[in-house]
């Protein structure tokens, strides 16, 4: 098990061994985190149907008067029908349901049954067979299913996943170059925080068994560049540290972003621009 150091929002299963990274793959240029992590598929937005348009559902809504009530006993009939249910999203392009539901049969075996069904915008539906199997779901992530990562979320009311996306993610990074005195549960969180809210420390990490680097699971805030590094003082002492993120979509080391590489980043090419004028 990793050692929890905060409560924290639903985490997600550490993979067995630290996957590849490959930060320098470059793709479409331009192109922020955000856009990439809430994409479900290659289609472009013009081929959406119109109920799945924002701007002509809002229109839409705002045109429509009329309202039913559910009555008060069905509803929360309904709610607690959701008790052991999660909603999941891969960061980047979904799966086909058939294949994701064979990959998380697979990497979910042993922990109980479950149902899985798609929803609009790239979301699942997951129905656990027990509150534990909820739990350990949850806080043995984040979850990597054919190299992609899993974000795993509680059910929660109003939920309409065709206008939804995903605001923070939980990612595990590798710090690099860490001293080996630094090695201290209590130095690492207060290191890795400047990456993210920790969630947890890998017990391999917390036991030295492997001291290539340290490995955090962090949760990121998916709006926001991703820190490339950090210096760190202590005593007479000063020293800067590496992170690399685990299984991301493309990462841009010179603007901080995902979904373009170093040699098709346009955020760093306009600020260059806009200096020599």
């Amino acid at each position: 098990m990793s050692r929890k150091l905060h409560p924290a929002k639903p985490l997600l299963k550490t993979p067995p061994k630290p996957p590849d990274l490959n930060p320098f793959s470059a793709t479409l240029p331009g192109v922020s985190w955000s856009k990439v992590v809430s994409s479900s598929s290659s289609a472009p937005a013009f081929e959406n149907p119109l109920h799945l348009q924002k701007p002509h559902f809002d229109r839409l809504k705002n045109s429509v008067k009329s309202c039913i009530t559910i009555d008060r006993d069905q509803w929360h009939s309904a709610r607690d029908s959701m008790q052991t249910v999660l909603h999941a999203k891969f960061l980047g392009k979904s799966l086909p349901l058939d294949q994701a539901k064979l990959a998380l049969s697979d990497a979910w075996k042993g922990l109980g049954d479950f149902s899985i069904f798609d929803l609009p915008n790239g979301f699942y539906f997951v129905r656990c067979s027990s509150l534990d199997m909820q739990a350990k779901l949850l806080w043995d992530g984040p979850w990597t299913v054919d190299g992609r990562i899993l974000q795993l979320f509680e059910w929660r009311e109003s939920f309409q996943p065709a206008f939804e996306k995903l605001s923070t993610a939980a990612i595990w990074i590798q710090l690099h170059h860490v001293p080996i005195e630094l090695w201290k549960g209590e130095i690492l969180d207060v290191i890795a925080s400047h990456f993210g809210r920790v969630l947890k420390i890998d017990e391999h990490t917390l036991q030295l068994s492997r001291s290539k680097f340290a490995r955090i699971c962090v949760e990121i805030d998916l709006d926001l560049p991703l820190q490339k590094g950090t210096w760190v003082k202590y005593g007479e002492n000063s020293v800067f540290i590496i992170a690399l993120y685990e299984k991301l979509p493309v990462f841009c080391f010179s603007c901080g972003r995902v979904g373009h590489g170093d040699s098709n980043c346009t955020f760093i090419s306009s600020r260059n621009l806009a200096s020599d004028l």
